[in-house]
């Protein structure tokens, strides 16, 4: 198709994956399945998603090509709701340019609105897009969008933990070894990182933040993997200057057809016509919702990933935050994933460790079976009841709790082999706390804080604003406001709440005689798939230290 424009992510992105000193690609199924890797480069795995803009997916796949890139494609197969792909040539002039070619599967919704059985339907469409392309087809992935996840329908429920090779495939994202185990509805790469054009939970946001695929490779480290997802329409920066639709697939909707061009391409751009599913309008008091309703005709009514974790709809339908949900899903994670990231950051197995701020408990259940003591301290008492009822749930005999906060530890000085802080600091005074962390590590002893950057709370103010949820904007406000005022206008010390930068991070450390070992923009636990940043600043920090010997 001639005209088309690579837009400037995948530009930035394509530049980056030229340096194959440093990058090799691979599809899924040769990263997951044939178990391919390269311990001197960055193992990137490359998938695009095909949720529209089927005749536009043989042009970038020959861009890739072209680049020596290797990708796996995803299509759908629901005509009625999609495009229809049975009629078109281009998953097998894809297939014949070397990408892998797979299943983007919408069957458990097809089933719960009154279609085929899904494993049914999978098992059917899997040999038909294998006649189509002219060769077996390996692989399948869930498809998630706004009709069915506003009627609490998720794809990958229809087959998860169903083997592969009975729907006659290689594997999918619901069992191992392209799934990690834990997860609840969203699913999460098995990456080391994880970066996609839909960053917050709306279509396209990358053209916002074109630099975010860039800074995920260059944050990767030689050996590491990274997931890298993109949806093919988005690929090209004019797509709808050039294609307008076609017979297999119908654009714009019949839904907003009748709009001025102006108002159709704030659609487009901001993939607003995901609406085509549902015409559901988000009701507000406020005035900056109200302008955006009235201009742009509504607001994708999909939660961020932040909220799919943390809330959870009352009786009467409104959304509401759940101390409960978030618990269920944190153990649900399983306490051996819990183990895996103390494996790797090395604060496990050792005799002696503390955390400092346990809240529900998982962490210190995780130490316990590779330590001799544990100790943690947390002020609030509500998250003693609770983790006490866990402790004693999983036959911990080793862990002790004490209630109390960071800024002063009841411990004597060099007490500790290991000491870890998750997601605390935030809530602390940060020059008491991390001397106090100083203090009672031994020498040799390793440090591990995880902290939130000016990022997330900037993510917070915009996930508050778009859901009309003033007490997270407030929150977010007074976080920032505090920091920005008092911290680094005014130039205080121990400011409480606050966020945190490099900087920050690094001084509080050596400050207190610690050598810094590693600070970087990657978190762990539920958080750890978000990437790094929002608006160009950092989500998270993590920071990893040792005492002298």
């Amino acid at each position: 198709m001639t005209g088309l424009q690579i837009a400037k992510p995948f530009q930035l992105l394509l530049n980056e994956l030229a340096n194959t000193e440093r990058y090799v690609t691979y599809t899924v199924e040769e990263y997951f399945i044939d178990g391919k890797r390269d311990a001197n480069k960055v193992n990137v795995i490359v998938r695009a998603d095909v949720d529209n803009g089927l005749a536009l997916t043989v042009d970038v796949a020959k861009i890739l090509a072209d680049r020596k890139i290797r990708c796996s494609f995803y299509y759908l197969s629901n005509s009625k709701l999609h495009y229809d792909i049975w009629k078109s040539d281009a998953p097998k002039k894809v297939a014949e340019l070397g990408i892998e070619v797979g299943l983007h599967t919408d069957h458990y919704f097809e089933e719960k609105t009154g279609g085929r059985k899904a494993l049914d339907g999978i098992k059917e469409d899997v040999k038909r897009l294998s006649e189509l392309i002219g060769k077996p087809i390996s692989g399948m992935v869930w498809h998630g969008h706004p009709a069915a996840e506003n009627q609490g329908i998720w794809n990958i429920n229809g087959y998860k933990g169903v083997p592969a090779n009975d729907l006659g495939l290689r594997y999918h994202d619901g069992e191992p070894p392209y799934f990690r185990e834990g997860k609840t509805i969203q699913w999460i790469s098995p990456t080391d990182l994880f970066v996609s054009d839909n960053l917050f939970g709306y279509p396209n946001e990358i053209q916002y933040f074109p630099t975010n695929y860039l800074k995920t490779l260059q944050a990767a480290k030689i050996g590491q993997s990274v997931g890298l997802y993109f949806h093919t329409l988005y690929f090209f920066g004019n797509w709808n200057d050039v294609w307008k639709g076609d017979e297999l697939e119908k654009f714009p909707s019949p839904y907003w057809a009748g709009l001025p061009n102006w108002r159709k391409k704030i659609h487009y751009s901001l993939g607003l016509h995901h609406l085509k599913y549902s015409k559901i309008r988000i009701k507000t008091g406020s005035f900056l919702r109200k302008c955006f309703e009235k201009f742009i005709v509504g607001y994708p009514p999909k939660l961020t990933p932040f909220f799919h974790l943390f809330y959870r709809k009352k009786s009467d339908g409104t959304e509401n935050r759940s101390a409960d949900k978030e618990r269920e899903i944190i153990y649900e994670n399983g306490i051996e994933y819990y183990e895996n990231c103390l494996k790797e950051l090395k604060i496990i197995p050792a005799e002696k460790v503390l955390e400092v701020g346990f809240g529900s408990g998982q962490w210190l259940i995780a130490m316990s079976k590779h330590c001799k003591e544990v100790f943690g301290i947390e002020p609030m008492e509500y998250q003693h009841e609770f983790t006490k009822q866990k402790i004693a749930e999983f036959g911990c005999q080793n862990i002790q709790l004490f209630k109390g906060g960071g800024e002063k530890l009841p411990f004597e000085n060099q007490s500790f082999n290991s000491v870890f802080s998750y997601s605390v600091l935030t809530f602390c005074y940060p020059d008491k706390t991390i001397s106090e962390m100083a203090r009672v590590l031994k020498p040799g002893g390793r440090l591990y804080i995880s902290t939130s950057g000016l990022g997330y709370f900037l993510r917070l103010m915009r996930d508050g604003i778009g859901f009309n949820q003033k007490q997270i904007v407030f929150y977010a406000w007074w976080i920032t406001l505090n920091t920005i005022l008092f911290r680094r206008i005014l130039g205080k010390k121990d400011v409480f709440p606050s966020y945190y930068s490099y900087g920050d991070l690094r001084k509080l450390c050596e400050q207190n005689g610690l050598i810094v070992k590693e600070i970087t923009t990657e978190n762990l636990g539920q958080d750890r798939r978000w990437g790094g940043f929002f608006l160009s600043k950092p989500v998270y920090f993590r920071c990893i230290a040792e005492k002298p010997k």
